[in-house]
């Protein structure tokens, strides 16, 4: 394992559901209709937790990730506030109470 995978998980034991989260900003390999998704489990997990426990969730993902997906899901796109992005998204995004920049 990597140093970062090793952090990843330790982290994802540690979220507290008692933290509070005000804004979330996380990444992902890749989105499609069903959602967000990762090829690392830890990642994932992790990831799942922060949303679960924060207000506001922003994803940070570039164009290249668009209709990509890992064998790990994140969460559905409807848990996702906003989407920062260098292009616009495909049209499934579209119709979604999330808002792109």
């Amino acid at each position: 394992r990597t140093d970062a995978v090793n952090i990843v998980a330790m982290a994802s034991r540690t979220v507290q559901p008692d933290l509070s989260i005000g804004k979330a900003f996380l990444s992902a390999l890749g989105m499609t209709p069903e959602g967000i998704s990762s090829r690392h489990e830890y990642h994932a997990n992790f990831l799942r937790r922060v949303l679960e426990i924060s207000a506001r969730n922003y994803l940070l993902i570039g164009s290249d990730k668009f209709d990509r997906s890992g064998i790990f899901a994140i969460a559905p796109l409807s848990r996702i506030d906003r989407l920062i992005s260098d292009a616009p998204p495909p049209g499934y995004f579209y119709g979604r109470s999330m808002k792109f920049e």
